[in-house]
């Protein structure tokens, strides 16, 4: 029996050659150093998945770029005394916005939150979470969407209020490398390596009205894409299949370490909290 409680609730759905020494990274994650409590993630995340196994749903896989994203933004509501999923801060603005800062180009996300001060344990209260998402049917259809299959979970304590978020997320290819070199000659080259995640047998990239195919082998992929410096901001998506599920954007009157348009303002987010009962 748990004991009485404030609940609140939302849910959000957004739908190479070896390269020389990069001047910018997209793959760092810059939420990587916001800390939960792991065990009662790991909870809610294989009760979700008992859930989808329940209704006919493949398995989600676990993300630990999805659990920081997730992970941030209850620190950042804790602190800052909020609870929605829009950011008011600057660069964190919705979950794809955070997914983004994370080092992820992955474009189709959605996102589930509940706060809640029922709890006896920390199983119970991964089951209370999972519980309250399925009596909603946003949250429910949410967690049981057959287009996502990667998902990371947060939970944070403020009070007597626990937080949990998940951030699920649609994944058609995962990059070993993603970087960004000027080459002297008035081109940034973009560089990038990985391996799709499911079938197809080809990757192509756009970028403004151009379209370009790079071919898969076994899975792999390898490409090294030229933008010249000065042209502004280029958006860049990336498609497997007929649509896209990928993209990130470089702007080129920037200088090369700066590129990559992912320098929202990080701050240090301090709380008085705990992540776990």
């Amino acid at each position: 029996m748990y004991k009485s409680c404030c609940v609140v609730l939302f849910f959000v759905f957004f739908a190479a050659a070896n390269a020389p020494a990069a001047d910018a990274d997209f793959t760092e994650n810059l939420l990587a150093s916001v800390p939960g409590d792991e065990t009662i993630e790991r909870r809610v995340f294989e009760l979700v998945n008992e859930k989808r196994a329940e209704n006919g749903f493949e398995a989600l896989t676990w993300d630990d770029r999805l659990a920081s994203a997730s992970r941030h933004h209850l620190v950042e509501m804790a602190t800052l005394g909020y609870f929605t999923h829009e950011s008011p801060m600057p660069g964190f603005e919705d979950v794809a916005d955070r997914v983004y800062l994370t080092g992820l180009t992955d474009r189709t996300v959605g996102e589930n939150l509940v706060v809640t001060n029922a709890y006896e344990s920390g199983d119970d209260l991964a089951a209370a979470f999972v519980e309250l998402w399925e009596k909603s049917p946003e949250h429910k259809n949410e967690f049981l969407n057959a287009v996502y299959n990667y998902t990371g979970v947060g939970v944070h304590a403020n009070g007597d209020n626990y937080y949990c978020a998940q951030v699920f997320s649609r994944r058609r290819l995962e990059f070993d490398e993603l970087t960004l070199t000027d080459d002297g000659s008035g081109n940034y080259v973009l560089y990038g390596t990985g391996r799709l995640i499911g079938e197809g047998d080809a990757l192509r990239l756009a970028d403004g009205g151009d379209l370009y195919e790079f071919n898969v082998k076994r899975g792999r992929f390898s490409f090294e894409y030229p933008v010249s410096v000065g042209t502004g901001v280029h958006e860049v998506y990336l498609f497997v299949g007929a649509t896209s599920s990928h993209g990130f954007a470089v702007d080129t009157d920037r200088p090369a370490d700066e590129a990559f348009l992912k320098d929202a303002l990080i701050v240090d987010l301090t709380t008085s909290g705990h992540a776990g009962p």
